[in-house]
């Protein structure tokens, strides 16, 4: 449904990095800065999140068409009679 677009998105995934603060250099913070970092934080991650579910899912749309292609490509084949007797 949406493999295209992983396909483009992927590419641009490789090389990012993601800075954290330790702890105790945060705690030093005024609280104004204390903010912005740890809203800053939660977004990178999130994209860090959403890039790993990207690249689960890239994988798992990878071993669909393998099937896809597996299945049209066993016309007449033992696999092809089973998947046809079972509903596929």
């Amino acid at each position: 449904m949406f493999a295209h677009l992983l396909e483009l998105l992927l590419p641009e995934l490789n090389g990012t990095q993601y800075d954290f603060e330790d702890s105790e250099e945060f705690a030093k913070r005024p609280f104004r800065e204390m903010n912005r970092v740890y809203w800053t934080e939660i977004l990178f991650r999130s994209h860090w999140a959403a890039a790993g579910a990207m690249i689960r899912n890239a994988t798992v749309v990878g071993w669909l068409r393998a099937v896809a292609y597996a299945i049209h490509s066993a016309r007449g084949s033992c696999l092809r009679t089973g998947l046809n007797r079972s509903g596929f």
